[in-house]
């Protein structure tokens, strides 16, 4: 009978496993779990466990309660923004299977190995924010599949090669930012064809051969930074004089050349034109006659002094970078501080806006309940520096296991740009509660060996109990299985009598109970033999009488039976396979003021073949009590069982 369940049994795990490996099959992409996997792999990457922040990576919460996830109604992730968070590692391909991805901010951080191809496999990704790490290799072609892509940043890497033609394709693209690496080659006329793009920087990499007359059709561009690229020659394009918006252009420490005809010297001295180059010199005058057969004009006099270049006044400062850093706070506290730093201070007044929202999922903040919706304007007074945030939070009276989160976001900076180059810069606020939650009972044990759920002691040595609970506790009762109890917080206990004993704490605040509970095997402190238990024996009287049984089938398989962490000091349980399933109660019987031996008395319900022995291990005397499989199990009492058993006060010792 328990044969037939086992293969029954077998036989349901190993059809649940072709279904559950069917389904994985199937839905291994685009789902929430494979979002998990990818945040998994990231983790594991990147370093995840010598992240500044990391609240709720990797625990079984959903993962818009990680640190830096957010994900929409369906769960789906659709934000990581984990930026200046001291991610050290690679990207692993595995992000490619988040295919609801929206923004991706990884920006100063210490990634450092290729970009993956398979970034270009996220449909519908708005933001690229990858700049300031430490990437290699080139630029991947697939990143051009990315239609919807607005905001490319991978400046201040190591990144070689050439710049892709594909990304011409990005027609929503508005932000390009490539500058302070190693990118090679001409600039690709591609790049002419994204009509949205405002910002265009490349500078200081290693560009070479002229800019594309392509450049031209950037009809939204208000910014061109090509300085820093010495292989760039030839003349500026010609087409840049039409950009209407075009405010600033940067070609300094290149090869290339201002145009000297007066509609582009006239357009280069509207906007912030930075670098002439170096101009063509002026046509040579004709001889005498008008002819240009002519002697030629005598050379200037040695002494005539010649015309001196005027200085150029030095470039302007970049506008200082604005910066935020993820806050938390306890309800307790009332309010989280974010604190907002300028890279520099500025002579001018620098504003920038910021809002809060809601944070995403089960744990997400809500404005009104859990903290104070907060908007407006920050300034920072010419000179300054630093300034806060204040986001008002509210204690709700209700414990919350898990933290909750809001986002607070930056964005339209006035005479400073964004940590990231982006036009938004988001960071999460995290609310944790510290209030008592309800009771979660817990204790230690000093003066006891435990191992795993089981302790050991002997009998009449003190073992210290420490109430470790958590939470709310107004009341506690110590059961110890002996018929004694307590309701101190630390207590010294001892039994008298070996056996197994159960130890149970219970803690409650008046309205929630939690129970822990732990199983003692007390043994002899004055043994009266040489037993010594383990997983399948068990020693009775004192220690005096080791006991183990043996089951066998029909077909000739056979086991020992496991010991039962149950029992006193004259009986002990034995099952066979599982746990709940107890098969074989011992008895070892104290008869000496009866008969003057020692009795065994024993009950199965089991139909398997077994043997029962019992060792009395003083004399060396054996007895063995054996059915056969099938038969049914008749009650053993054995009232001769040890005739040395006993002496003139009862069991020998």
């Amino acid at each position: 009978m328990v044969g037939s369940i086992r293969r029954g049994r077998r036989l349901l795990l190993a059809t649940v496993c072709l279904l559950c490996a069917s389904a994985g099959s199937l839905g291994a992409q685009g789902s929430v779990a494979a979002d998990r996997a990818a945040l998994e792999a990231l983790h594991a990457a990147a370093g995840g466990d010598d992240w500044t922040h990391s609240t709720g990576w990797l625990s079984s919460a959903p993962v818009g309660e990680w640190y830096g996830v957010e994900t929409d109604a369906n769960g789906r992730v659709t934000v990581i923004s984990l930026a200046h968070n001291e991610l050290a590692g690679s990207l692993p391909a595995e992000l490619g299977d988040l295919d609801q991805l929206q923004e991706l901010w990884l920006t100063r951080n210490d990634l450092t190995g290729e970009i993956p191809a398979r970034l270009g496999d996220l449909a519908v990704l708005e933001v690229l924010a990858l700049a300031d790490n430490g990437l290699s290799g080139s630029i991947p072609a697939e990143v051009g599949n990315l239609t919807l892509l607005e905001q490319l940043n991978l400046n201040d890497n190591s990144l070689g090669g050439s710049i892709p033609a594909e990304l011409g394709a990005l027609s929503a693209l508005v932000d390009l930012t490539l500058d302070d690496n190693s990118l090679s080659g001409p600039i690709p006329a591609d790049l002419g064809s994204l009509s949205s793009l405002s910002w265009l920087n490349l500078a200081r990499n290693r560009l070479t051969g002229p800019a594309p007359d392509e450049l031209a059709g950037l009809t939204a561009l208000k910014a061109l930074y090509l300085n820093g690229n010495p292989g760039l020659n030839g003349l500026v394009p010609a087409g840049l004089a039409f950009l209407d918006g075009l405010a600033v252009a940067d070609i300094r420490s290149t090869g290339m050349c201002a145009r000297t005809d007066a509609e582009f010297s006239a357009w280069a001295a509207r906007i912030d034109f930075r670098g002439c180059g170096d101009p063509a010199p002026p046509p040579e005058p004709p001889g005498p006659g008008g002819g240009g057969g002519g002697p030629a004009p005598p050379p200037p006099d040695d002494e005539e002094d010649e015309e001196e270049e005027e200085p150029q006044p030095p470039p302007p400062p970049p506008p200082p970078e604005l910066s935020v850093s993820p806050a938390e706070a306890s309800e307790r506290a009332g309010v989280v501080t974010f604190d907002v730093r300028l890279s520099r201070s500025t002579n001018s007044e620098v504003t920038v806006d910021y809002a809060t929202a809601d944070g995403a999922g089960r744990g997400g903040a809500r404005a009104g309940v859990d903290y104070t919706a907060t908007a407006g304007t920050l300034s920072f007074a010419p000179g300054s520096r630093t300034e806060e945030i204040r986001v008002p939070v509210t204690d709700d009276g209700r414990y919350e296991a898990e933290p909750e989160t809001f986002t607070l976001t930056l964005s339209r900076p006035r005479s400073a740009r964004l940590a990231g180059g982006g036009s938004t810069l988001r960071v999460t606020g995290t609310i944790h509660d510290d209030d008592d939650g309800p009771p979660m009972a817990a204790f230690d044990v000093a003066g006891a060996a435990c191992d795993g759920d089981l302790c050991r002691a002997l009998t009449g040595a003190p073992v210290r109990f420490n109430d470790t609970s958590t939470g709310k506790v107004l009341s506690r009762q110590w059961d110890f299985g002996d018929g004694r109890t307590s309701r101190s917080a630390s207590l010294v206990h001892s039994w008298s009598s070996p056996g197994f004993y159960e130890v149970t704490l219970s803690v409650s605040d008046g309205t929630t109970s939690a129970t822990a509970s732990r199983k003692f095997l007390v043994e002899a402190s004055d043994p009266a033999g040489t037993c010594e238990p383990d997983a399948q024996t068990r020693c009775l009287q004192d220690s005096r009488y080791a006991v183990s049984v043996e089951w066998h089938k029909g077909d000739g398989e056979s086991g020992r039976g496991a010991v039962v962490p149950e029992g006193t000091n004259d009986s002990g349980l034995f099952r066979f396979f599982s746990r709940e399933n107890w098969e074989i109660l011992i008895k070892v019987l104290d008869g000496c003021a009866v008969n003057g031996h020692m009795w065994v008395y024993a009950a199965s319900t089991t139909d398997l073949g077994y043997t029962i022995r019992v060792t009395d291990t003083v004399t060396g005397g054996v007895k063995e009590y054996r059915n056969e499989p099938g038969l049914p199990a008749p009650a053993i009492t054995d009232a001769t069982a040890f005739p040395r058993g006993c002496d003139a006060n009862g069991p020998a010792r």
